[in-house]
């Protein structure tokens, strides 16, 4: 009797160890990301004991985890699911280094397309394919400290929508003196794009082979830049410089994605009265750009592949949407959590500092991603333009056609 209960354990055994797998997932922003990856992990793994998820070591923002996938991709140890910024996806899907999802999407009787609107499934395609399921979304909001908005003369439950009343109240709180700092905005691709997105403008032109930014909406987004830098007095601080300031209370308005709310929440405590706003647009036809992160395959093994597709359906569903948004700022791409009350029904309502991500949706478009080899130099070029006009070394025109002209150079 028992040598046959040990024969049957055994080859149990074998069976559960012939079918088991494990998948190696990556993702970046461990400040924002590391805890709610975990969290979702192991709810899932206690569902499907079959399948082990092995988190890997987390990059510090999109452009590492670029950076560290691509070298992966020579070595031969990509992992075999990543969450990378959209704009990043067509590097990946050019190189064919992540898989359609269409073969997986198909046959599977249990996906629900409807749980996504199309305009978010949009965010994981390049071209017209389906790369990756949208897990974060994200837009530029206007972060404010109501207290040195008060201090300077003004009433914070009457924040401005437009940017040179912005900056006139940024101006006043640098002119409290002391530590205080007006104003800072992150000075990256994402934070371009909102400017000359929000004056209904667009990076190139539709067929892709000529910049569009440097006409009119290109010139006031340049101009925004400068009014920063001279009128609020801005001194250079990176985007993390800015968010910690803005949680000691020293920075009166502060510039960024809503994806920080959570976190910056938790730090300030009862410090500082922290309030948001809707990010300034210029005109009815503005739109901003669309931040956050999509799950993509790159296993080439057939069962692999069928595991991962498992667990990205779990991730960008309603749980796994849930806890990412509780923990974070982002807005989830999944709308089912939305709908129940024990999930994220009421979130929105209970959350006041959230509400400007929900309410900029209509507006919200893809994330360009500029095209070719060069895509990811453009972006670097991007930034270093947008500093020199922030930190006023350079004047808006100048730096703009200058922009142009290294972005054509690039593009060829």
């Amino acid at each position: 009797m028992f040598l046959r209960s040990l024969i049957a354990a055994i080859l149990s055994l074998a069976v559960t160890s012939a079918v088991a797998v494990e998948l190696t997932v990556a993702h970046s922003h461990p400040s924002l990301f590391k805890s709610v990856h975990e969290d979702i992990a192991k709810r899932f793994m206690a569902q499907n004991p079959d399948i082990t998820i092995k988190l890997r070591a987390t990059a510090e923002n999109y452009e590492t985890l670029t950076q560290d996938l691509l070298r992966d991709s020579i070595s031969g140890s990509m992992p075999d699911v990543f969450f990378q910024g959209f704009d990043r996806l067509r590097v990946f899907a050019d190189r064919s280094l992540i898989v359609p999802l269409a073969p997986m999407m198909k046959p599977d009787q249990g996906w629900k397309a409807d749980s996504y609107s199309s305009s978010a499934l949009d965010l994981g395609k390049v071209g017209e394919t389906q790369y990756g399921i949208p897990f974060a979304m994200s837009s530029q909001i206007v972060y404010y400290n109501a207290e040195l908005v008060r201090k300077a003369g003004y009433d914070p439950d009457k924040f401005p929508k437009s940017w040179p009343e912005i900056l006139e109240i940024a101006g006043k709180i640098q002119d409290l003196g002391g530590s205080t700092v007006g104003l800072n905005a992150e000075l990256d691709g994402f934070g371009w794009q909102s400017l000359v997105f929000a004056q209904g403008g667009r990076m190139l032109t539709p067929d892709e082979k000529e910049v569009a930014f440097d006409g009119a909406e290109g010139r006031a987004a340049m101009k925004i830049l400068h009014d920063m830098g001279k009128l609020a007095k801005m001194p250079a601080m990176s985007p993390a410089q800015g968010r910690q300031a803005f949680v000691a209370g020293t920075l009166g308005i502060y510039v960024g994605s809503i994806a920080w709310v959570g976190v910056i929440q938790r730090d300030v405590g009862k410090r500082v009265d922290v309030r948001t706003a809707l990010y300034p647009m210029t005109t009815d036809k503005g739109h901003l750009p669309t931040g956050g992160n999509a799950a993509v395959i790159a296993t080439k093994d057939a069962e692999k592949q069928k595991a991962a597709w498992k667990y990205i359906q779990f991730v960008t569903g309603a749980l796994g949407s849930t806890i990412m948004v509780r923990s974070t700022g982002y807005i989830p791409a999944n709308q089912d959590a939305l709908k129940d009350p024990a999930l994220l029904g009421k979130f929105y309502e209970e959350n006041p500092l959230q509400r400007p991500g929900i309410r900029q949706l209509p507006i919200m478009i893809g994330w360009y991603a500029f095209p070719g080899a060069n895509g990811l130099k453009i972006s670097t070029v991007i930034v270093d333009a947008m500093q020199e006009v922030y930190t006023l070394r350079q004047e808006p025109d100048a730096a703009l056609k200058k922009l142009a002209d290294d972005v054509r150079k690039l593009l060829k």
